[in-house]
């Protein structure tokens, strides 16, 4: 049997964004979110399987408001985890202190093109800054 060396997991699609091209569309509002108990069993079962790696997408990871306990409890089962980010919230210092020290080793930022573009793409007026 083969095993997984990695996953993408996605706990919730809520977003602070509206992306002209987003898979989740209609989703946004509607999307039933993974309790944290569900996020945990979705981890054990990858890091049972083989996995050493995890990338939180979404929707937007930083939004789900357990997000750090969910990099601490992947950290705490030897998982190397990863955030890909609209960056909105990292903003923030202070957050970024608290992934980090939930675990969290690496996070790209997705910019959608320069300032003008960013923010139409989003929707979203000053997403480009805050990003």
């Amino acid at each position: 049997m083969k095993k997984i060396s990695g996953f993408w997991l996605s706990p919730s699609y809520r977003c602070n964004n509206r992306c002209r091209w987003c898979y989740v569309g209609g989703m946004l509002s509607r999307a039933p979110e993974a309790s944290l108990e569900e996020v945990k069993s979705y981890i054990d079962k990858m890091v049972q399987t083989g996995a050493k790696r995890c990338i939180l997408v979404g929707g937007e990871p930083s939004f789900y408001p357990s997000i750090l306990d969910v990099i601490a409890y992947a950290t705490s089962k030897g998982v190397d985890i990863r955030m890909m980010s609209n960056g909105r919230k990292l903003a923030s210092y202070d957050f970024v202190l608290e992934l980090k020290r939930a675990g969290l080793t690496y996070c790209s930022v997705s910019l959608e093109g320069p300032e003008k573009i960013h923010d139409e793409t989003t929707r979203v007026p000053g997403s480009f800054q805050e990003s």
